[in-house]
């Protein structure tokens, strides 16, 4: 199988030649093909990730992983495209005959090759050169082992015997140890970890963050704890600075702390769509906490946690805000676990239960999350911090947590619920329409398109409009009757807000003529506003009349007349 040839013309495309020690002794050419790589045009084909194969393992007892040799290189060039695979060497230009490292599109191409090829088998999944074939009985394995390899050998597929490996409890793939009882990280991974000296730069921060980022996935609280040491980041320094005077006690706390967590590494089963499935998610100060749970005849097993840290902006939103955002991220952080699957959605903010519900009225924000989820399947369930498991996801781990009981926090929800403004009654919207004088032209107007001078504010908008069970409506908001509106713009201004919040209150939910005016004049005349409001601009200057010198205005007055002139 020849891999090169020489080029005896010129060539419009030569790269540099890259030799590199591989870890077995032996050597691989590579070539610098950066420059070509931009004229390539690429496939694009997808690549898949772990997340995607992982749940493929599910009721797995045996594995066997097949390593293709020198993989691109049994992929033939066609002889119009290896002119650009050029390159020089002592020996004058070269160019490859088949496939080669270096060229952008190699994995792509060569992922898509073994896709078709294996598409008839079962039970096996392919990342670029590494096949891995598996089954529920060792039975069940050598029948689409047999199968595998009888495919294989058809479309003459050279394998690597060193570094095949069959019919085993547990393999190595793609940076994962995969076992009957589901996944774990490499032990080479969690060595590297555990013996990083705190970091003294930028760099090495960012370094062994990178690090455990990858057993994130393992590490339930993983946000919260490494927001001490993100902090440091945000410090305007240059990457290689010393940071050695920045680092004090809480930030050793939470190296060491996050060093720990890997002796508590749990293993992450495998996800079967046919099982009971939920979704526990919760909030703190600093960062948001998710882990997906799968119920089975033996019990409840993890399949994966979830981990995010808030922006600055996230971290100044009320709780029942940042509670409501855990919900959102968890549910589209597991989108491809959940889409097109009933699940339940856990919290122990008892609010959610309402606010995520068919009947609710949340603020903007929420709706707009709420309508974000509106193409999954779920039900949000409440249950108390003490036995929800997401709970400590989003704590911090120096921070001491104070038990409170369901009284308490049921007592809680009496007074915000008393507190809050009187709504009004859809009955006495209806009924303060049918007395409003003006109410009845319009809703004439509608029904005849004749319209009176006097409700010329209500035709501009006359393709808006329209009724529904007696209640006039512009579009989804209500519009209110004159007799209420005192009584809407009292409710839209309670606590105060502005005239921006309090105009975005209302043109949320209700409408009339003027609105944006009415809620101006309401915070103008509030007492409290006027007293806490900036002082009033200063007044304008006005021009004022110099006086005029002598000799500018002649005076004449005639005396017996003669006429005397003064100035």
């Amino acid at each position: 199988m020849a891999i090169i040839e020489p080029v005896n013309n010129p060539s419009s495309w030569v790269s540099p030649m890259v030799p590199i020690l591989k870890s077995d002794d032996d050597i691989r050419i590579y070539l610098d093909m950066r420059a070509a790589n931009k004229a390539i045009i690429r496939e694009n084909h997808p690549l898949p990730t772990m997340g995607q194969l992982i749940p493929k393992f599910c009721k797995a007892t045996y594995f066997s992983k097949l390593d293709i040799k020198n993989a691109f290189h049994q992929v033939e060039l066609d002889k119009n495209s290896r002119n650009i695979t050029t390159f020089i060497t002592s020996k004058g230009l070269h160019q490859y005959k088949r496939l080669m490292f270096g060229i952008s599109c190699a994995p792509e191409h060569f992922q898509k090759i073994m896709e078709k090829m294996l598409l008839p088998c079962e039970g096996v999944v392919n990342f670029i050169d590494d096949i891995v074939v598996f089954g529920r009985d060792k039975k069940e394995h050598d029948t689409r082992l047999q199968h595998v390899l009888t495919v294989l050998k058809d479309n003459n597929v050279l394998l690597n015997k060193n570094k095949c490996i069959f019919n085993a409890k547990s393999i190595q793939f793609m940076g994962h140890e995969l076992s009957q009882s589901g996944i774990k990280p490499l032990d080479k991974y969690i060595k590297a970890i555990e013996t990083f000296r705190p970091p003294e730069t930028i760099e090495e921060i960012q370094s062994f963050l990178g690090l455990i980022n990858y057993v994130g996935k393992w590490i339930p609280n993983l946000s919260t704890l490494t927001e001490p040491i993100r902090q440091l980041l945000r410090k305007k320094m240059h990457k290689n600075a010393n940071i050695i005077t920045f680092w004090k006690k809480e930030h050793s706390t939470a190296f060491d702390e996050l060093k720990n967590c890997l002796s508590k590494i749990p293993t992450l089963g495998y996800y079967d769509p046919n099982d009971r499935t939920q979704v526990i998610a919760d909030a703190s100060p600093v960062g948001l906490g998710a882990v997906l749970i799968q119920y089975d005849d033996n019990g409840p097993r993890i399949i994966a946690f979830g981990n995010k840290s808030l922006t600055d902006i996230e971290k100044r939103y009320c709780q029942i805000e940042k509670e409501a955002l855990a919900l959102v991220w968890a549910i589209e952080h597991f989108h491809m676990y959940l889409y097109g699957k009933k699940f339940e959605l856990i919290t122990d903010h008892k609010p959610l239960e309402v606010i995520f519900g068919t009947r609710s009225k949340p603020c903007a924000r929420i709706e707009r999350w709420v309508l974000r989820l509106q193409a999954y399947d779920y039900k949000v369930i409440y249950k108390p911090g003490k036995s929800n498991i997401a709970d400590p996801l989003s704590r911090l781990c120096t921070t001491s947590i104070q038990n409170s009981s369901f009284e308490d926090e049921h007592h809680v929800n009496q007074i915000v619920q008393h507190a809050r403004p009187i709504a009004l009654s859809l009955k006495s919207i209806i009924e303060a329409s049918n007395d409003d004088d003006e109410f009845k032209l319009v809703k004439d107007a509608l029904m005849n398109n004749a319209w009176d001078a006097s409700i010329n504010n209500y035709k501009l908008f006359q393709h808006e409009l329209w009724l529904h069970d007696g209640v006039l409506l512009r579009g989804n908001k209500m519009v209110i009757p004159t007799k209420l509106r005192k009584q809407v713009l009292a409710a839209a201004h309670e606590g105060h807000p502005g005239i921006v919040n309090m105009k975005a209150r209302l043109r949320t939910k209700v409408w009339w003529p003027k609105i944006d005016k009415d809620a101006e004049n309401t915070v103008k005349s509030c007492r409290g506003c006027t007293l806490v409001s900036a002082p009033n601009p200063p007044v304008p200057m006005k021009r004022r009349e110099l006086q005029k010198p002598g000799w500018i205005q002649p005076l004449i007055f005639w005396v017996h007349s003669q006429a005397e002139i003064i100035f």
